[in-house]
């Protein structure tokens, strides 16, 4: 049986400092490196080294209206990452939704490269119904090995969201269990 590839987390809705949202042009930004979580609260990242939990992270914006083809994992050959915590910081929600059937379809698209130039797996097709589904209301810890997409189809507004990942790539379980205190 699949299991939820979610939690929602009792984690404040406002993770980051004052003066992040300076960035220029957000809405077209697509993806910022914030690495050493310099835009994080340092009490959320006291959280996270509290439970040996290194934390890196991005602040991503999606495009409105719009679906991503094909699901993807975010298990570059650069990166074995198994999870995140998303937080929506401004737009709306949109969906997040999964695909454990999608695992059985992967896409090779000669030429593809993802974000930081290594290439995504891509799984599934557009048509394929989502096993689970989701909005970013609250803060989110995901699975990210299991094939899932961002879908803001019949919104016209950005998303705007910070994803926080850990180095070493802990497994989902361990994380799971690290953040017991916090799943809602």
């Amino acid at each position: 049986m699949n299991t939820q590839p979610y939690r929602y987390l009792n984690f404040t809705k406002d993770p980051l400092v004052a003066g992040w949202n300076t960035i220029n042009d957000l809405e077209s930004l697509f993806i910022h490196v914030d690495s050493e979580c310099k835009l994080l609260k340092p009490e959320i990242k006291d959280i996270f080294l509290s439970q040996n939990l290194i934390p890196k992270a991005n602040l991503l914006s999606y495009a409105p209206n719009s679906l991503r083809r094909f699901y993807h994992t975010d298990m570059n050959k650069d990166e074995k990452t198994e999870c995140a915590i998303n937080w929506l910081l401004a737009g709306n929600p949109g969906k997040t939704e999964w695909s454990y059937q999608a695992l059985e379809m992967k896409v090779d698209i000669p030429g593809k490269t993802g974000v930081h130039g290594t290439e995504p797996e891509l799984w599934g097709r557009p048509s394929l119904t989502p096993d689970f589904s989701t909005s970013l209301i609250q803060p989110m810890l995901i699975r990210t090995n299991v094939p899932h997409r961002v879908n803001t189809l019949g919104i016209d507004t950005w998303r705007i969201s910070y994803s926080v990942r850990f180095y070493g790539n802990p497994p989902w379980q361990e994380v799971v269990e690290k953040l017991s205190n916090h799943i809602l």
